[in-house]
């Protein structure tokens, strides 16, 4: 039987707050040669995971709990010219849909002493989903690019995961999994290992360091930028786009593009991107007061 996904994100959250351990909405994964502890339901419960992290006087936790986008989903999915694969692609599809906006996944970690504590944990339906999009993927013929060994996967995943990390047109678009997945059709390495099946989860492992990397550059990069919020401020309120949008939601939206534009491909964290809409010359998302004009 499936694990409440929603419920176990929201008992995380009373949880963490209760305790009075500060949260970032970061997902982690190890380098290759960096210790890790890696549990789920079948080790221990969620909230056993989280009171080890606060007997080991853990102040930070990580944590994203993402919700399954249908349409991503269904455009990461390969076309076929052959009508039995294409009816294949509709069942599954049909399936997805049913699930659109259900949290996919919920995952915890926390660093104490120089290793890295993960707990996560997959819905089956999710699983499956997955595994069936795989098997979409038609195999490439002679494929050499998918190491058997597991020394030559772990090093396959940390390179090429570095390079999509590397590269701005994945990082715009690192934030789910299946636009994450798109976004790396860009690598040319890639494209054989998106395409073909993935029994070893090389793909999964590839993007999932990729993001947690992109997360985590994001986090220290706009913690650096600080300091400059007046002057990025300043530099939004005369935007043109930003000036140009009459409603606050699209000018919050201005501002993440201006801010992922301006840092090549890195996504503000939303604290960063609402102390920026109020930071003087802004107040709130509203236009900086317009100096009257005698005739």
């Amino acid at each position: 039987m499936d694990a409440d996904m929603r419920a176990l994100a929201k008992e995380l959250d009373d949880l963490t707050a209760g305790l009075g351990i500060v949260v970032m909405p970061v997902r982690v994964t190890p380098a290759a040669d960096g210790a890790d502890v890696d549990v789920g339901l079948d080790e221990m419960p969620l909230a056993d995971f989280v009171r080890v992290a606060h007997r080991a006087g853990v102040r930070l936790l990580y944590r994203v709990a993402p919700e399954f986008d249908l349409k991503e989903f269904d455009e990461s999915l390969p076309e076929s010219v052959e009508e039995e694969r294409q009816a294949e692609r509709a069942r599954l599809v049909r399936r997805a849909r049913r699930h659109s906006g259900e949290i996919v996944e919920v995952e915890v970690a926390f660093a104490h002493e120089g290793v890295l504590h993960r707990w996560s944990i997959t819905p089956s339906w999710y699983d499956s989903l997955i595994a069936e999009a795989g098997s979409l993927r038609a195999p490439a013929s002679g494929d050499r690019s998918r190491p058997a060994d597991r020394g030559e996967r772990e090093v396959l995943e940390e390179r090429l995961a570095g390079e999509l990390a590397a590269m701005p047109s994945f990082r715009r678009r690192a934030s789910t999994d299946h636009a994450a997945r798109a976004a790396a059709y860009d690598h040319a390495e890639m494209v054989s290992l998106l395409d073909g099946p993935d029994p070893d989860w090389t793909v999964h492992h590839i993007l999932r360091r990729a993001r947690a990397r992109v997360d985590m550059d994001a986090e220290r990069l706009y913690h650096e930028l600080t300091e400059s919020l007046p002057q990025l401020a300043a530099e939004l309120a005369v935007d043109e786009q930003f000036l140009a949008s009459t409603r606050i939601v699209d000018r919050r939206n201005r501002a993440e593009d201006f801010l992922t534009e301006k840092y090549e491909g890195y996504r503000a964290p939303a604290r960063f991107r609402d102390r920026l809409m109020n930071t003087p010359p802004l107040r709130a998302g509203k236009l900086p007061p317009q100096p009257s004009t005698l005739y």
